[in-house]
C-alpha cells in the first residue's frame, strides 16, 4: 500500500510592518495561537501583516499581505475648569485629538465625568455625556461642601484615561 505522513503543526510565523518605519518583524507563535497582539505603535502608523505555517517538513507560502492603520482609545481630555454659582457648578473641558488617522481615526463616542463631593457631603457618581460635549452644568449642589471632577472620552474601542481632576 501507499505511505501516508501525517505533520503536526509545530507553531505559526506572523510578519509584520510599519511602512512608516524598521523593517518588518517575525514571531513565532505555538500551533494553537487564534490572535496576535500587534507590538505598540503610534496612533496613524500603516502596518502590514501576513502569516504562515510552519511544520516539520517546512514552511508554508506567505499568506497575502494586509494593510492597516493603528487605531486607539481618545486620549484625556483637558483644560478642565470648574466654575460655582449659587448651588450649581459648571464644568468645561476640551476634547482630545484624533484616535487615529485622516480618514481612519475614531469618532467620540460618549464622555464620562466623575463628581467626587468632599467627606461627608453624598457618594461619588458620574454622568455620561455624548461625545461632542464641553460642558456640564449640576445644579442642586449640598451648600459649603467641596466637589472634585475628572473626565474621560471613549471610542468605539473603550475609555481612554481620566483628565487631571479640578476641584470647586
Amino acid at each position: 500500500g501507499d505511505a501516508t505522513s501525517v505533520w503536526v503543526l509545530s507553531r505559526y510565523e506572523v510578519e509584520v510592518g510599519n511602512l512608516t518605519g524598521p523593517p518588518p518583524s517575525i514571531s513565532a507563535l505555538t500551533g494553537t495561537t487564534t490572535f496576535y497582539a500587534l507590538p505598540i505603535s503610534p496612533a496613524g502608523d500603516r502596518l502590514t501583516a501576513r502569516t504562515r505555517a510552519v511544520n516539520a517538513a517546512g514552511a508554508s507560502e506567505w499568506s497575502p499581505m494586509v494593510e492597516g492603520r493603528v487605531l486607539v482609545v481618545p486620549g484625556a481630555p483637558f483644560g478642565l475648569g470648574v466654575t460655582r454659582r449659587h448651588r450649581a457648578l459648571t464644568v468645561v473641558f476640551e476634547l482630545p485629538g484624533q484616535t487615529g488617522y485622516g480618514d481612519a481615526s475614531l469618532a467620540l463616542d460618549g464622555l464620562q465625568v466623575q463628581i467626587a463631593p468632599g467627606s461627608g457631603c453624598g457618594a461619588p457618581s458620574s454622568t455620561n455625556l455624548p461625545g461632542d460635549a464641553t460642558t456640564l452644568t449640576i445644579s442642586s449642589l449640598t451648600p459649603n461642601c467641596p466637589y472634585t471632577f475628572a473626565t474621560r472620552a471613549a471610542n468605539s474601542l473603550g475609555y481612554g484615561p481620566f483628565s487631571d481632576s479640578s476641584s470647586q
